[in-house]
């Protein structure tokens, strides 16, 4: 899904073409929740990737990039600046590294991921999508 959205959006050249794509984009996300409620969503399909641009002790805040760096961290994988992490959110309001995502590694071992937390995984994006939204209107604003 992730990499679907980035595709759509990184056509756009304005922020009249961002506005415009509002709609497109939720219907992906539409597209993925109802996949997801009819269990036909593969683990694959929630995978997100993000390039890591400190070491985890850099970090002040836990967010989900160390929350998946310190999962690599107990598996006895250091993640080093520059290298990309893959993990799946679980419970993106929990306070626990292990509960809030998984690394996908471990996913694609466990492939054990219920339809509740790949929902949580949908919603979390949908958030981040809306926050984006009003950094955007912001930023065009000043």
């Amino acid at each position: 899904m992730q990499e679907e959205m980035l595709a759509r959006l990184s056509t756009l050249k304005n922020a009249g073409d961002f506005y415009r794509m509002i709609p497109e984009t939720l219907d992906i996300l539409r597209e993925y929740s109802r996949r997801v409620l009819k269990g036909e969503c593969r683990i694959e399909d929630m995978i997100i990737t993000a390039r890591i641009s400190r070491s985890i002790r850099d970090y002040r805040q836990s967010n989900n990039n160390t929350a998946a760096m310190r999962q690599f961290q107990k598996e006895g994988i250091t993640i080093q600046p520059g290298q990309s992490i893959r993990y799946v959110l679980t419970d993106h309001a929990s306070k626990s590294y292990m509960k809030r995502v998984k690394i996908a590694e471990l996913m694609m071992k466990a492939r054990s991921m219920t339809g509740a937390s790949i929902m949580s995984s949908c919603f979390a994006l949908v958030r981040a999508y809306f926050c984006l939204l009003d950094i955007r209107k912001m930023y065009w604003m000043v």
